[in-house]
């Protein structure tokens, strides 16, 4: 009866140790949070917009200046060198719509999107998230310019004030970032990123301007 009860506890001694050593070795997530300045570039920089009411003038203008973005995100690490990050962005950006003989209007600018990029570390270790890592990745965009104003239109008192465009597309980011200083006390680190986003589609000229942008950040890494 020992000897029966020694070899059905056998097994389960000698697994204890691997499952504890399973647990001990599991690839755990790194969690992100980071914010960035927002550089619109091409159409999303600088746009020609509808017409003038004025003969022999040029287009009305659409602009963005500088924009910010606040980034939180998760980092999943399947080997060494690749991690995938899923996370969630939101964006805002001012700008202005003006013109001859057209109503001058004040922009914002604002995108949510979901994101997830392939993160490769040639020089640096994913599952610990530190060093030098290269980011491509796809997300949704959802872009809205909201356009405002307390003026008159000069020819048309009753033209809206307030008008909005809004569209759900695809987007896609590239970049560059790294990983530097050592944990904290709270366990985090610091982090730098430098990347480029783009809208894939834009479906017709009611749609917002698509979201290019270059972008620069820092934050830190739990």
């Amino acid at each position: 009866m020992n000897s029966v009860h020694h070899h059905l506890m056998s097994p389960a001694r000698h697994a204890l140790p691997l499952l504890l050593a399973s647990i001990a070795t599991a690839q755990v997530p790194t969690f992100g949070l980071s914010i960035n300045g927002v550089g619109p570039i091409g159409e999303f920089s600088r746009s020609d917009s509808g017409s003038s009411f004025v003969a022999s003038a040029p287009p009305p203008k659409q602009t963005f200046t500088l924009g910010v973005e606040f980034h939180a995100w998760i980092s999943h690490p399947f080997t060494r060198a690749l991690a995938l990050r899923s996370g969630l962005s939101l964006s805002r950006a001012n700008g202005s719509y003006s013109g001859p003989g057209v109503l001058s209007l004040d922009l914002v600018a604002t995108s949510f999107c979901l994101r997830a990029d392939a993160l490769v570390f040639p020089w640096g270790d994913a599952k610990d998230f530190r060093g030098t890592y290269l980011v491509a990745g796809l997300g949704l965009d959802v872009d809205k310019v909201d356009r405002s104003s307390d003026q008159l239109h000069i020819f048309d008192p009753g033209v809206d004030r307030f008008q909005s465009q809004d569209a759900v597309r695809p987007g896609a980011t590239f970049g560059l970032g790294h990983v530097f200083g050592r944990r904290s006390r709270m366990g985090g680190r610091w982090m730098w990123e430098l990347g480029f986003h783009t809208t894939l589609d834009r479906r017709s000229p009611s749609d917002p301007p698509r979201t290019t942008a270059f972008k620069a950040g820092l934050g830190v890494v739990f």
